[in-house]
């Protein structure tokens, strides 16, 4: 399972998804559909870690909460 760091490297996401991470995180303002699927992409492109999508949203999120 992807550690926090590795979870929390937003240096690969696109600017707006980065923004939405850091809303969602500090607001609780729900991703937005096209922010999903981008995540969900980024999982993807990192080999899907965990094997499951919600459990890497929330790493994220965390991650981004953490910044």
């Amino acid at each position: 399972f992807p550690s926090h760091d590795r979870a929390g490297d937003f240096e690969n996401f696109d600017p707006a998804l980065t923004r939405q991470l850091f809303a969602w995180a500090i607001t609780g303002e729900p991703l937005t559909s096209g922010a999903r699927q981008e995540l969900r992409r980024q999982w993807e492109l990192q080999g899907k870690p965990g094997n499951d999508f919600e459990k890497y949203m929330l790493l994220v999120k965390e991650a981004a909460y953490a910044q």
